[in-house]
């Protein structure tokens, strides 16, 4: 970015400050335009990143910390994590309240605790309880059409 008119400009000076006071309102409105470029594309597709998505946000947390137990294998206390809430699946989350469900409470509790949840290695990162507890409260859904990766 070069200035539109002829301004003396040292050497060894920023280059930022070299530019015409003119062509910096220029490069502020174009970023501007930018950023509501960007907001409105996000918007309009539906994929906001602030969206939380089962297949991408959830389900991934179950299927490396607890489906190894919970899984199609094996069904520690005949919970899966693998497929949509059974009846009995359903008492452990109370959909809108992570608060009220079992499942956050469970991989809330201290690591020395017997029913802390998953059972061994280790605890959940923050983040991922995080995730957990957002997707509760925001529903807990679990999409009729999800299928799990194969290996």
């Amino acid at each position: 970015f070069l200035p539109s008119s002829p301004v003396e400009c040292p050497a060894m000076s920023n280059r930022l400050s070299c530019i015409h006071p003119r062509r910096s309102v220029q490069l502020l409105r174009y970023a501007a335009f930018l950023m509501l470029l960007l907001s409105h594309l996000l918007r309009s597709s539906g994929q906001s990143p602030d969206v939380i998505r089962f297949e991408r946000d959830v389900f991934p947390i179950f299927q490396r910390a607890c489906v190894e137990c919970h899984g199609a294998k094996k069904q520690e206390a005949e919970l899966r994590l693998d497929q949509p809430f059974s009846e009995s699946g359903r008492e452990l989350i109370e959909p809108g309240n992570a608060e009220r469900s079992e499942l956050f409470r469970r991989i809330t509790l201290p690591e020395s605790h017997e029913e802390r949840m998953p059972a061994t290695g280790r605890m959940l990162a923050h983040s991922d309880v995080a995730m957990i507890r957002r997707w509760i409260t925001e529903g807990a859904v679990w999409p009729a059409d999800f299928q799990p990766p194969r290996h």
